[in-house]
């Protein structure tokens, strides 16, 4: 019996865990900088695992990249965003509808340096495609 009890608290949890981590659907137009590598633009799956984000495509391996939580004033919509200077940009944090939290990566030692010459920042903003 106590076995059957902790499979069935085993199988609540992962349920839970797997409805409280988003997945996203995005097209990246541009070649991007994350994890300390530069991924090609294209079609990706993003999924917020918690304390890190899976990022998965046809033409690359899965990219695992550690995060923290981000906090917004408001919800105003899915989307991931990106700090871009000087032709490169770096992944930098993902935003569920309906939450005031996101997942945001850490910056790499390459945007440190890029933020602290005092590069000039753009932001891109990309909605889901699905």
């Amino acid at each position: 019996m106590k076995q059957f009890t902790l499979i069935t608290v085993l199988l609540a949890s992962i349920a839970v865990a797997q409805s409280l981590s988003g997945e996203m659907t995005v097209v990246v137009p541009f070649p991007f900088v994350v994890g300390g590598a530069v991924l090609p633009s294209g079609h990706y799956v993003i999924r917020d695992h918690g304390t890190y984000l899976q990022i998965s495509s046809t033409q690359t391996r899965n990219v695992l990249v550690p995060t923290h939580d981000a906090l917004r004033s408001e919800s105003n919509g899915s989307k991931l965003v990106f700090h871009c200077y000087e032709g490169s940009c770096f992944f930098d944090s993902m935003w569920t509808t309906g939450q005031n939290r996101g997942r945001q990566l850490f910056p790499s030692s390459a945007e440190k340096e890029l933020a602290k010459r005092r590069a000039q920042m753009n932001l891109a903003v990309l909605r889901p495609s699905n």
